[in-house]
């Protein structure tokens, strides 16, 4: 059964009124001969010490893409650049996946300072930035400037998984009777505090699921998405929305795309964004 994806954001209404940037990032790919699908967001933080935010989220999912299908190709024990065969399943599952997946993690945390530290290098602080820094007592070389979450999932034959750290949410549909959230709430997310990839015990922070079997899809949203909705709400949404991307991909996309804006104006007023992968039966459906 063939993997589609789609990733769409949208700027905040209150980004709009104060002029901010719009600082989510999403994108999602089809990777190693399209047989597993990624999808990744990340939410940039808001605050005027966070004033790379924008370019922190993109960092980080453009890092996580990657890092991810690399990650899969150890795992099936392929070189990712030149995998063309399936795994077997009962190899992927000895693999420990929560030490690999913890390692997974930290590289993306690696891979993402040397990114704002290379970053920082070829676009010294302005003086406002500067100025800013100062203002609250932040290092002009601190990577919390570039603050962000990050939410990534991966979906194969065999084996799906997903990282997260901050708020936002994924939803996984394993069938079509089971739809849910795989990822333990995390306490100390309430009232606009966040874990982030900038945090000094970032890896920590972490959290993680996973499962050996074939699933539907899964999504991942920042919170501006997820805080739209109503929880039982927005596992229907999330259910409908996959019914839709199986009869009408391209025509579902470019709606959705279009009615990002509005879930925003009426819902959290943040940045939204969301991204997935899933599972169409029928290669027909995709095709229409």
């Amino acid at each position: 059964m063939p993997l589609i994806k789609f990733a769409l954001k949208a700027r905040g209404v209150s980004h709009i009124e104060k002029d901010i940037p719009c600082q989510d990032s999403a994108d999602a790919v089809l990777s190693l001969n399209n047989s597993i699908g990624i999808a990744c967001v990340a939410d940039g933080h808001g605050g005027d010490k966070y004033f790379r935010s924008d370019r922190g989220s993109n960092f980080a999912v453009n890092i996580a893409l990657q890092s991810l299908a690399d990650f899969y190709g150890s795992v099936i024990k392929k070189r990712t650049a030149f995998f063309d065969l399936k795994a077997a399943s009962e190899d992927i599952k000895s693999i420990d996946m929560q030490s690999g997946l913890k390692q997974l993690e930290a590289n993306i945390i690696y891979k993402w300072r040397n990114a704002v530290t290379e970053d920082l290098k070829n676009n010294p602080l302005t003086e406002a930035e500067t100025e800013t820094c100062n203002d609250n007592n932040i290092l002009p070389d601190d990577p919390v400037i570039y603050g962000t979450t990050l939410l990534a999932g991966l979906v194969s034959d065999y084996l799906w998984f997903v990282i997260h750290i901050g708020d936002g949410l994924c939803i996984v549909l394993e069938n079509e009777d089971k739809i849910y959230c795989p990822i333990q709430e995390d306490e100390r997310l309430a009232f606009g505090r966040t874990t982030s990839l900038c945090d000094n015990d970032s890896i920590n922070n972490f959290r993680e699921s996973y499962g050996f079997s074939q699933i539907m899809g899964l999504t991942v949203a920042t919170d501006g998405m997820a805080d739209s909705f109503e929880p039982d709400k927005y596992l229907q949404f999330n259910k409908e929305l996959y019914e839709k991307f199986s009869h009408f991909p391209v025509k579902t996309e470019t709606e959705l795309k279009d009615f990002l804006p509005k879930i925003s104006e009426l819902g959290s007023r943040d940045d939204i964004s969301i991204a997935g992968i899933f599972r169409i039966k029928e290669l027909t459906k995709v095709l229409t």
